[in-house]
């Protein structure tokens, strides 16, 4: 919850402090490629929050479900103001990442406390599926999601695509050493 380090150079610098403690990497992966990744920097494993909540045994609704696939990375942001109109608020520096939406573009434009108690008001007074004002959870890993299949089928597909990134990325490794006449 925390912003300004990334998946990549975090989840290295977080195994080799904590030794042989299991690291679950987290940030972004929502396919094999990212599976993949993660295990290469060392994590045991991965969690993927959003890429599970698009699919159909997920306790969302389909308006949230269709927003999940309609979106894009870039729709979504950091902020905490979720957690202080909701209440209680988390710790400061704790945040979430959320698509982008009115409440959002209220609290950056004014964060004062009477902004702050209309924004509450506003978000007591709106229907649990209205995302346009209440917080849809979404992550890095947006981009990646383009339907909602059932969590079986997640699952098989991001171990296929982790076996396939690995073995594409070891056939190009020996190319390479090939070429390099095996100096390598």
């Amino acid at each position: 919850g925390r912003p300004g380090r990334g998946t990549i150079g975090l989840v290295p610098a977080i195994v080799d402090s904590v030794g042989p403690v299991p690291v679950i990497a987290a940030g972004g992966i929502a396919d094999g490629r990212g599976l993949a990744a993660a295990l290469a920097l060392g994590a045991a494993g991965v969690s993927m929050g959003t890429r599970f909540y698009a699919t159909t045994e997920a306790i969302s609704d389909p308006a949230a479900a269709d927003l999940l696939v309609r979106g894009h990375s870039d729709d979504t942001t950091r902020t905490p103001v979720f957690d202080l109109v909701r209440g209680p608020p988390w710790p400061a520096g704790i945040d979430g990442r959320v698509l982008r939406n009115v409440t959002v573009e209220r609290w950056e434009d004014d964060d004062s406390p009477a902004s702050r108690a209309a924004l509450t008001r506003t978000y007591r007074d709106a229907a649990a599926t209205d995302y346009s004002i209440r917080a849809l959870w979404a992550a890095d890993g947006l981009d990646l999601i383009h339907a909602v299949p059932s969590a079986h089928d997640v699952l098989a597909e991001i171990v296929a695509d982790a076996e396939r990134t690995v073995r594409a990325a070891v056939k190009q490794l020996r190319g390479s050493d090939a070429q390099d006449g095996g100096a390598s």
